[in-house]
């Protein structure tokens, strides 16, 4: 649900920043900072929490509270995210993943490692 929120939002932002079909854009990195120039500061996840949007998804004030808020927490050094704006949302998903993904985290095998050595417990 969180992954659709984020996706979402990207989508949202990058109508008003034109990451994906501005021609001047093509070879911009995409950046926190776009928003607050040209057309990026009309978006209204600017604003619109990053909490709420999530809520919307269906994302359960629980699974906020236990498994996004503290992932995030250590990340920002606060102890509260949920007026956190919407628009960092993808982009923090980006660099510190919650969801991993083949373009974010390494899939593999490894020559050293195995099964074995990674057992995640909650």
């Amino acid at each position: 649900r969180y992954e659709r929120a984020a996706k979402f939002i990207e989508t949202v932002t990058d109508i008003f920043t034109g990451y994906s079909w501005a021609p001047w854009r093509k070879n911009d990195t995409v950046s926190m900072y776009a928003n607050h120039t040209g057309m990026g500061m009309l978006n209204p996840f600017n604003v619109v929490p990053l909490y709420t949007v999530a809520r919307l998804f269906g994302v359960s004030s629980e699974w906020w509270d236990i498994i996004f808020t503290p992932y995030y927490t250590a990340s920002f050094l606060v102890d509260e995210l949920r007026p956190f704006p919407a628009v960092f949302g993808p982009i923090i998903e980006k660099q510190i993943p919650l969801n991993p993904t083949v373009e974010n985290s390494w899939h593999g095998s490894s020559p050293n490692k195995g099964a074995h050595d990674c057992k995640l417990t909650t």
